[in-house]
């Protein structure tokens, strides 16, 4: 028993079709091209079910996203403890006293630092929500380099 349905084509396709309507089985056509694509869906699902090693590859690739953020966080403490070596007081205050989100944000006062830095870190290469995560873990690095920074000098800066 067959089915009847209704498919959309573009108008371009439609007029090809059109054209050559008594040289093809189109029905036949999308029939074959349809059990194809479900054949694939198919298969990759059965291998996926057969491959015991899942859990140790979704594992390794926790593993794998872990290092990327922890490497984020630590390039972006060396990045914060640079910056505040070479920062003005008044800049190390400010940043010490903000979300480094708010410095890093749209109107920060950080925005076109960040930016540069971002590049250089080559976290561009990271996009959508990899990025957010990613920037996050910098970010947080960045601020703790500034911290650590602050906690070393601070107490100096009172000693005459």
């Amino acid at each position: 028993m067959s089915k009847k349905i209704t498919i959309s084509v573009p108008d371009f396709l439609h007029e090809k079709m059109e054209a050559w309507r008594d040289t093809f089985n189109l029905s036949r056509i999308f029939q074959d091209a349809v059990s194809n694509a479900i054949k694939k869906k198919e298969d990759i699902r059965k291998r996926m079910k057969e491959d015991l090693s899942i859990p140790e590859i979704i594992e390794r690739l926790k593993k794998e996203k872990q290092e990327v953020e922890d490497d984020c966080f630590e390039r972006g403490e060396q990045s914060g403890l640079e910056w505040a070596r070479r920062a003005h007081y008044f800049d190390l205050r400010n940043v010490l006293r903000q979300p480094v989100e708010a410095l890093a944000g749209p109107g920060g006062s950080l925005q076109d630092y960040f930016k540069t830095t971002f590049r250089q870190e080559n976290l561009s290469r990271f996009q959508g929500e990899s990025f957010n995560e990613y920037r996050k873990s910098f970010l947080s690095g960045w601020k703790q380099g500034v911290v650590d920074f602050w906690n070393i000098v601070k107490n100096k800066l009172e000693e005459k």
